[in-house]
């Protein structure tokens, strides 16, 4: 369980972040989208995400630069799918990295913003 006094950890620092935890699901008041700061990944690189005809169609109509044919195949970009995304929600693109970097301790974490 977590309360309002471990509000930012982890979020620049690996040190501080809350042992055992991935991530944090967050309903902040007074949150505003143009100050979230995103970090996404790491992830599976559209390269190696290949997708049936019918999923990319799913996602053709509002992300077609993130469906990518090449080589008869087709592939999606899902960091590219989860930016888009996000600028929609009003996250300045400057504040969403990608991390494509490996580390010698691999760490998974998921964040949900409540932006209402």
């Amino acid at each position: 369980m977590t309360c309002h006094s471990d509000l930012g950890k982890g979020a620049l620092d690996s040190d501080t972040r809350i042992p055992d935890t991935d991530g944090l699901i967050t309903n902040a008041k007074n949150s505003y989208p143009a100050d979230i700061i995103v970090w996404i990944g790491p992830g599976i690189k559209s390269c190696h995400y290949d997708v049936p005809q019918e999923r990319a169609e799913l996602f053709s109509k509002d992300y077609k630069e993130c469906i990518i044919i090449e080589g008869g195949k087709i592939f999606m970009d899902l960091a590219g799918i989860i930016t888009l995304q996000l600028i929609g929600a009003r996250v300045r693109p400057e504040k969403i990295t990608t991390r494509r970097d490996k580390q010698e301790i691999i760490e998974a974490n998921a964040f949900i913003i409540n932006l209402k």
